[in-house]
């Protein structure tokens, strides 16, 4: 019996150990480009590339320019504009990703004035950095506050 509980416990460590070494594998990851993004999933965009030092998406192939579209996917800011919150709300969640894009358009200057190929998409983001900043100004309610955001 000693010998059978033994083999199960090995088993058990076995199992555990690759179970590890998947999730470990795996690390972090970008969110997801199949779904609509919040301020959320730029924020987690941001720091995933931060911390990690994750390729920045590109246009050259299909997996990767899935992701950049979804990074300056007008759709993304469309739903927030669409949703039933209070303005201020819909305007903090875009204040907020306006934020985190620049810090993704100072990745993308940076890599291309390491000479990598993404001037592209750094014009992308930079336009989609302008959008934004109109859509916070759409949604100012007039107000000097307002105004000055």
């Amino acid at each position: 019996m000693s010998h059978w509980l033994r083999l199960w416990f090995l088993a058990i460590v076995l199992h555990t150990g690759l179970v590890l070494q998947v999730h470990a594998e795996a690390g972090p990851a970008y969110p997801s480009p199949m779904q609509t993004w919040s301020a959320r999933q730029y924020s987690d965009f941001h720091f995933v590339h931060f911390n990690t030092h994750l390729a920045l998406p590109h246009l050259r192939d299909a997996r990767s320019r899935a992701l950049f579209e979804r990074l300056v996917g007008r759709g993304n800011i469309e739903a927030i504009i669409a949703a039933d919150a209070p303005r201020g709300v819909r305007q903090r969640d875009i204040r907020s990703i306006l934020a985190a894009i620049g810090a993704i358009r100072g990745s993308y200057n940076v890599a291309v004035m390491l000479g990598e190929p993404l001037q592209e998409e750094l014009t992308q983001v930079q336009i989609f950095s302008l959008y934004l900043a109109s859509e916070i100004a759409g949604l100012s309610d007039g107000s000097i506050a307002g105004a000055a955001c």
